[in-house]
């Protein structure tokens, strides 16, 4: 799996992370709920990005 910071803020109460993966697609599920166990929130974005 490849993982890529788009975009970050950090405050002295809360970090949010905008991160990419890219790979198949139970390792992304595993990933992300790995983050949930965690106490992460996890959203998904959906931006119209162009590359």
């Amino acid at each position: 799996m490849v993982t890529n910071i788009r975009q970050a803020t950090v405050s002295d109460k809360i970090g949010l992370v905008a991160l990419e993966l890219e790979g198949e697609p139970e390792e992304i599920e595993k990933a992300i709920q790995y983050l949930i166990e965690k106490g992460v929130k996890v959203e998904p974005i959906e931006l119209d990005i162009i590359e």
